[in-house]
């Protein structure tokens, strides 16, 4: 498999990563079929550390998270648990000096109100946090049965001054020596160990104990795992009698029973690296150390093979550019002492098969050598060579929102030519509108679903033909249970059966010699994606933007042939003037607003209003079922705020180079601070993840650099994603939560990118209308959780159009085509402001029918809460269906009466009629009907069943068959969906 986030245990640009499939495991699917109340023996699919997490809270009275743990993914669930009422209480911590007083006090009180945790208190901190806890360990009495310490510690560490996360012990070499008696510290690598030595670390009532665990890899990896238990009844009487009791030993010994060279290491990844290098080698073992305190000289001369004559005992170090063994020198070093030499794990060229942890990531072959490749973000098919790494006839796996359609168009050249080549077979799955469509918006059931049916996915394809949809119910019982989020299995995998589309890879069309250049995609190194890509910059771009001066402006004006600006009176009306956007590829027209007219109420909640642009002189020319792109500018008082608050001069100048696949190289546009800010840069956007990576290398801060780093990299996805979905921070926001960070304005541009353009259904017909756009919008509006208001930045801007304003616009095609056929019946079914494409439909075939040309039936579904407050273009249906244009309309007012009504109910209402127009039981044109969807998502399960309802009612067809037909009506683009 390739899996974006992978990278070597021993490089330096590591850090944390989930499974990209499976991403926050812990906090999302754990949490539900895992708690403190788990039985003992039950067989799991979960992480190691989710385990980890239940037995502490299990097992404790109270359970101190310090902040950097949570960081790493340690103390997320015994919060949640705790909020609920399970398990241990949760206190939030923050690593400081002298931290470890609080347990001291509290273990001091010599009281619990918690019976079966026998006044345990655990604590969850890094290696970092232990270091700087242990001082004030020495204040903790000493452990009895009904008093004592369990400190859960991740081994992972932080490299300065990057700030990247390494597998390293080496923080340990600090702490370990000063730990005050009556400690102990048991080390484990694998997630099986890893839960189980967290539970034997509870049935130790003499000893406080330290639990170091591979938190970097073996515990949070998804897999079956057996969970722990301990017998209350029978306490050990150390902890070498506890790991005796689970199976342990507190040494292990890896290799050849005559090996002259032992190497010592502590339980880890790099044990686990060294365990499996150990097994393929002659003359060579490994002793990993389970137990490091208190430490037991008998038991390890007895491990020891007898033949042994060099023991490498393997310290490591920590320090920015290389993370792994001490090969240098030993402070310790003494003539007849210890001698330490440099230990080869493999070279960086080589394929390290067999090792627990990868060396090298992706694999450079020629071909490529993944058997699956799965994207996640469908913004990489355009920029990203996603498909290097595949093997041929290999499957990739797109989670996107685009139809197979759109995504084979969006997808790079080059990549669309690996395709064809290599034969793979790629699939896409909209999982954002499976989830929704079986869960709605609640933000968590939301989040769990998609992650399921990520995984089911990836079983569905892998398995091949092998996979019915009986045996993957039978696994995803296995994996989930019964039910997921309170769904049934079964519909959850019949609606994922549904949802994976293959992508039609077609033929290159053949190479035009006036076709730009195709830009060169970016790669991955080490599967992630460099900081360098967030500047928006290519290799061939010859400077970035710059501050300026009013004769900056000047120059471009005066000297224009100097600077590539052609003189717009040279222009004729079909091209492109060059100062309108030239930092848009796409061709962009000035269109001016003529009406702005509210729909709805100005006493209903929701604000729906029709626009008309006049596009006289413009050449603008768009075809029915198109979308206009709307180029909106950003608040014109928040700008000045953000100025003001930034310290930057409204009316200074700046300078931003264009790139030279856009308008040729060289091509620079200058303007003022103000309308950068206004009119191109998304400041009021949501950042991506990237940018909080991106601006943590312009912290002064300490703590701001750690923090925004955190959240730009894998395991800090829920802060990212409640920043982002639940709090809705703007990239404004960002800069003032984080101060400390003030890039200059030139790099910020560079940094933040530019406004995206909003696309709207185009709501005319303009052989009907003329020079003339209309649209029909709806305003988005909400309010945080904090209380602040939010704006749809580009509605926003578009409420607030007068006429005579100028907007600049741009087309996008769309699936919303006319049949070809005239007389082709059409069946239209639209919520909400999905009547806009329809409304264009009806106009054309009403100008049709005006120039005496035969139409067809024209079928009209639509549905929205209140008829009296939204029924959309109300007067024109009226008037459409008196004339005959709209044979039989189907109105769904869903609260305007006690029983909801919706557009579903009214197509069964109908069934005769449309399984007559789709399922061909009607003459000729008449039995080719088309069927459009229009508005959001969660209709769509309905609207489906209620086709399949009618064809296997009217139409004589079995469910499979009406299933497979509507496949086919797919196909045919007879059966046409554009939902949001």
């Amino acid at each position: 498999m390739s899996q974006t986030g992978a990278t070597t245990p021993f490089s330096t640009s590591s850090t944390l990563t989930n499974s990209p499939i499976l991403k926050e495991k812990e906090t999302q699917l754990a949490s539900s079929f895992l708690s403190p109340s788990t039985a003992p023996g039950a067989s799991l699919v979960a992480s190691a550390s989710a385990i980890l997490e239940s037995v502490a809270s299990r097992n404790s009275e109270v359970v101190f998270g310090y902040d950097t743990a949570e960081q790493f993914g340690i103390g997320g669930l015994t919060k949640e648990w705790s909020k609920a009422g399970s398990g241990a209480t949760y206190v939030e911590m923050q690593n400081r000096s002298g931290a470890g007083l609080t347990l001291a006090g509290r273990l001091g009180q010599g009281t619990s109100s918690k019976k079966d945790a026998s006044g345990v208190l655990s604590a969850y901190t890094t290696p970092e946090g232990l270091a700087q806890m242990v001082p004030s360990l020495a204040s903790l009495p000493t452990a009895t049965a009904s008093g004592r310490v369990v400190l859960q510690v991740p081994a992972i560490s932080v490299l300065e001054p990057s700030l990247t996360l390494a597998p390293s012990l080496a923080a340990l070499s600090t702490s370990i020596p000063i730990l005050p008696d009556g400690f102990a510290v048991v080390l484990s690598s694998s997630a099986q160990e890893t839960s189980d030595l967290a539970a034997a670390s509870y049935n130790v009532p003499g000893s406080h104990i330290i639990h170091i665990f591979d938190q970097y890899a073996a515990a949070r990896e998804v897999r079956q795992i057996v969970y722990p238990g301990i017998n209350p009844l029978s306490p050990a009487a150390n902890v070498e009698q506890a790991l005796l009791q689970s199976g342990y030993s507190v040494f292990d010994y890896h290799g050849s029973s005559t090996a002259k060279t032992v190497f010592v290491v502590l339980k880890g990844l790099l044990s686990s690296v060294l365990e499996a290098v150990a097994e393929k080698v002659p003359e060579v073992g490994v002793l990993s150390v389970r137990v490091l305190r208190p430490w037991n000289a008998d038991r390890f001369l007895q491990v020891l093979p007898q033949t042994a004559s060099t023991i490498q005992v393997i310290d490591e170090v920590l320090h920015e550019g290389a993370t792994g063994v001490l090969t240098d020198f030993d402070a310790f070093s003494k003539a007849g002492g210890v001698a330490v030499s440099r230990v080869l794990i493999s070279s960086e060229d080589a394929a390290a098969q067999n090792l627990p942890a990868k060396v090298i990531l992706p694999d450079y072959e020629a071909e490529g050598a993944a058997d699956f490749t799965a994207v996640l973000d469908q913004a990489l098919l355009k920029t990203h060579d996603v498909l290097q790494n595949a093997r041929p006839k290999s499957l990739v796996l797109a989670f996107s929102q685009w139809t197979p359609e759109e995504l084979a168009a969006n997808l790079a050249t080059s990549s669309a030519e690996i395709a064809r080549q290599r034969g793979l077979a790629v699939y896409t799955l909209d999982s954002k509108a499976v989830s929704e469509s079986l869960v709605g918006n609640e933000p968590e059931n939301k989040q769990l679903m998609e992650n399921v049916l990520g995984h089911l996915a990836f079983l569905r394809l892998y398995a091949g033909t092998a996979c019915t949809e009986a045996k993957l119910i039978k696994t995803a019982r296995a994996l989930f249970g019964d039910e997921i989020a309170g769904l049934d299995v079964v519909k959850v995998v019949a609606r994922l059966w549904a949802g994976i589309f293959q992508v039609p890879i077609s033929a290159a069309p053949p190479a035009d010699a006036n076709d730009a250049p195709a830009k060169a995609l970016k790669s991955f190194e080490f599967n992630a994606v460099e900081l360098e890509s967030f500047r928006g910059l290519e290799a061939g771009d010859q400077e970035s933007a710059s501050l300026g001066s009013w004769r900056d402006a000047a120059k471009n004006i005066i000297f224009r042939e100097a600077y590539s600006v052609p003189r717009q009176d040279t222009l004729d009306a079909t091209q492109q003037n060059p100062a309108l956007r030239p930092d848009l590829e796409d061709r962009t027209f000035l269109v001016t607003c003529s009406v702005n007219r509210r729909l709805t109420p100005l006493t209903y909640d929701r604000n729906v209003f029709h626009l008309e642009f006049d596009t006289t002189g413009t050449g603008l020319k768009y075809a029915i079922g198109e979308a206009l792109g709307v180029h909106g500018w950003n608040d014109d008082d928040e700008v000045k705020d953000f100025c003001s608050w930034y310290g930057l001069d409204p009316s200074a100048v700046v300078t931003l180079a264009v790139p030279s696949a856009n308008r040729g190289p060289g091509y620079r546009q200058t303007r003022t601070v103000f309308q950068a800010l206004q009119q191109q840069v998304d400041i009021f956007g949501r950042p991506p993840k990237s940018f909080y990576s991106a601006l943590a290398e312009h912290a002064k801060s300490k703590e701001h650099r750690l923090a925004l780093r955190f959240i730009g990299a894998a395991e800090g996805s829920a802060t990212f994603k409640k920043l982002s979905e639940v709090d809705t921070v703007t990239f404004a926001d960002v800069l003032k939560q984080y101060d400390s960070c003030r890039p200059d304005f030139a790099t910020l541009c560079e940094l933040v990118g530019d406004i995206k353009p909003r696309h709207y259904s185009i709501a005319s017909s303009q052989a009907a209308v003329g020079d003339r756009v209309d649209l029909l919008v709806v305003t988005v509006d909400w309010v945080t959780p904090s209380g602040s208001p939010r704006f749809g930045q580009c509605t926003r801007y578009l409420a607030a159009l007068k006429p005579g304003q100028k907007v600049t616009v741009s087309i996008k095609p769309s699936v919303m085509k006319l049949p070809p056929d005239n007389m082709q019946p059409i069946i239209m079914a639209g919520l909400g402001t999905g009547a806009a494409p329809f409304r264009a439909f009806i106009q054309h075939r009403a100008w049709l029918k005006s120039q005496n040309i035969p139409i067809g039936p024209l079928i009209y579904y639509f549905g929205s809460r209140h008829r009296s407050q939204e029924y959309l273009y109300g007067e024109e249906l009226e008037a459409y269906i008196a004339e005959g244009v709209i044979t039989h309309a189907g109105f769904a007012f869903s609260r305007d009466q006690k029983q909801k009504i919706y557009i579903q109910h009214k197509m069964l209402e109908d069934g005769e009629t449309l399984a007559a127009m789709l399922g061909g039981k009607a003459e000729g044109a008449l039995g080719k009907g088309v069927f459009y969807l229009c508005g959001p998502t969660w209709p769509v399960p309905d609207v489906y069943e209620a086709l399949i309802g009618a064809l296997t009612e009217y139409a004589g067809f079995t469910r499979e068959r009406a299933a497979e037909y509507l496949e086919e009506l797919k196909e045919e683009e007879r059966y046409v969906l554009e939902v949001y």
